[in-house]
């Protein structure tokens, strides 16, 4: 059961993704594909309020959260970075060198 305040409201929620009207009428907005706009969901998902600007996910994972072909993903994080909806702070590679064994 959940707790309430003293006014009688829920003290916390379940996890949401909040879309604001001004950006959804946006032409910035209006003008991605239905998957560009699903992978902009499940990287906002992942926000908790704590990890601002270290948000982790790449193009594999995106795909399989938002059902898309990873190719697709990573046009529609190119896409998202071109139109200004994310920021990436660092290209994602991959490559044996990188590999340590523990």
């Amino acid at each position: 059961m959940a707790k309430h305040n003293k006014t009688g409201r829920r003290k916390t929620g379940p996890p949401f993704v909040q879309l604001y009207r001004y950006m959804l009428e946006s032409p910035a907005w209006r003008s991605l594909s239905p998957q560009a706009r699903a992978v902009y969901i499940e990287v906002a998902a992942l926000y908790n309020g704590s990890n601002n600007g270290s948000i982790g996910l790449g193009a594999r994972a995106a795909a399989e959260r938002a059902n898309v072909n990873k190719d697709t993903a990573t046009k529609c994080f190119r896409v998202l970075v071109e139109r200004g909806f994310l920021e990436a702070v660092r290209a994602g590679a991959f490559n044996q060198n990188d590999c340590k064994a523990t």
